[in-house]
């Protein structure tokens, strides 16, 4: 479900109160994927109440008091009349249909775990991952990302960086990436060379930089894993590690538990590396005007027969100089601190 689309880029000022005892606190009021997203000042994301359990609480004037179902004490208090009926046309949209409130009761209860039980047993998983990946709006993705970096730093230690470095670093992104929706972060990863999270966070091993003469080693690495992106987006390859009740829960709540997410970010660090088509590798080599030869060299190490990767490089007329030689020296030396 989504909401309605003339909808979907409305926003209003709010006043959310986390819990009873809290000081209210403004907020961004915007919409996701069948939720209510609440953000602070600079847009980043607060909590979220998924839209068909939102109830409406108190009402004085124009202002609207709304709170979550459920044994929570937060409110959110709106005045702006758009938003107030956004909200309430929304519901009407997402409850319509569902049992009116006192008819089969008993399916508050063993009805849910029936339908948990029978998706368990009868649906597809792979298609409730799939379905859960697709609703997911940007925001989210990028908080589970971060939850899932907090975890893998417990394998990998602290992402490196030091003042002159990152700005290098930066000059690597938009150099191969071209948008905020991708960060690339270095740290220890142990046997792994690179790897992804939900969010468009991009993890490369220290070695990459230290061990090689160049950047496009590490630079090949970092398109490698746009390309697994594009295969197989990060949040699917999360929900597929999930057990089926798991994801029916996220589905309900927005919430991940914490032992999913340390069990993904483990396989993030330890688990083998995917491998993307080739053919769309080479699409986003070609893309980046950058040379396969010695990211193929680095990734033959691996056992990998990358004989196809060399052949299909783009004519050394046509590639582009990724950074200065200063910039590189500096990025090298990122995980040496300032």
């Amino acid at each position: 479900m989504t909401a309605l689309e003339q909808y979907d880029r409305l926003e209003s000022i709010g006043l959310w109160k986390e819990s009873a005892g809290a000081q209210r606190r403004e907020v961004i009021v915007s919409f996701g994927n069948a939720t209510l997203v609440l953000s602070d000042k600079n847009e980043n994301p607060l909590t979220h109440w998924s839209l068909a359990a939102v109830r409406r609480v108190h009402k004085d004037g124009s202002s609207v008091t709304f709170a979550p179902d459920g044994e929570t004490d937060e409110a959110l208090e709106i005045d702006d009349e758009l938003m107030v009926k956004a909200i309430e046309t929304i519901q009407s949209r997402l409850r319509r249909g569902l049992p009116k409130p006192g008819r089969v009761r008993w399916l508050i209860g063993g009805g849910i775990t029936a339908m948990v039980l029978a998706l368990s047993l009868f649906w597809f998983p792979g298609a409730i991952a799939r379905y859960a990946a697709s609703i997911v709006p940007d925001a989210k993705a990028e908080q589970i990302g971060q939850q899932v970096l907090r975890h893998v730093v417990e394998f990998s230690g602290e992402a490196c960086s030091s003042q002159l470095s990152d700005k290098a670093l930066r000059l690597l992104e938009d150099r191969l990436i071209g948008t905020r929706s991708n960060r690339v972060l270095v740290l220890e990863l142990g046997a792994r060379n690179s790897s992804h999270l939900p969010g468009g966070l991009i993890l490369i091993n220290r070695r990459l930089l230290e061990n090689y003469d160049d950047p496009e080693v590490a630079a090949g690495f970092i398109v490698m894993e746009r390309a697994i992106e594009d295969e197989t987006p990060p949040l699917l390859a999360l929900f597929s590690t999930m057990s089926t009740a798991n994801v029916v829960s996220f589905l309900a709540s927005g919430e991940i538990s914490e032992a999913a997410l340390k069990r993904y970010a483990e396989t993030r660090v330890t688990g083998q590396s995917q491998l993307p088509a080739e053919a769309n590798l080479l699409t986003l080599f070609e893309l980046a005007r950058l040379g396969t030869r010695p990211f193929a060299a680095a990734l033959t190490k691996t056992g990998v027969d990358t004989s196809g990767l060399a052949a299909g490089a783009i004519p050394r007329a046509e590639q582009r100089p990724l950074m200065r030689d200063g910039a590189w020296v500096a990025l090298q030396s990122i995980c040496d601190g300032d």
